[in-house]
């Protein structure tokens, strides 16, 4: 579970709880389960492992995309509310417009 955890960044809490929405779990597993993660003290120390990923917001990106393919907004603006060049824009625009 440790490893799924850090691939995934999924804590091991929520795998065990889809676990049991999907029911493959028994109860006295379940039982089982939830006293040794309370005993190892993962409720108050934290979990083992660390997702190694990378994350990046990119909403506000999105929007800036949206608003140009959708003539509210030119290019030049886009750039400016961004903090980036025009052609960063351009390659993002044309990237996502491919992508539909």
């Amino acid at each position: 579970m440790v490893d799924f955890k850090e691939i995934n960044g999924i804590s091991i809490a929520a795998l065990l709880k889809r676990a049991e929405a999907v029911n493959p779990v028994t109860p006295q597993t379940r039982r089982e389960f939830w006293i040794k993660y309370r005993m190892a003290g993962y409720r108050t120390k934290g979990e083992p492992g660390r997702y190694a990923g990378v994350e990046r917001p990119t909403r506000f990106r999105r929007l800036l995309l949206r608003a140009v393919a959708d003539e509210i907004i030119s290019l030049s603006k886009a750039a400016v509310l961004a903090n980036t060049t025009i052609e960063s824009i351009r390659g993002d625009f044309t990237l996502s417009v491919g992508a539909a």
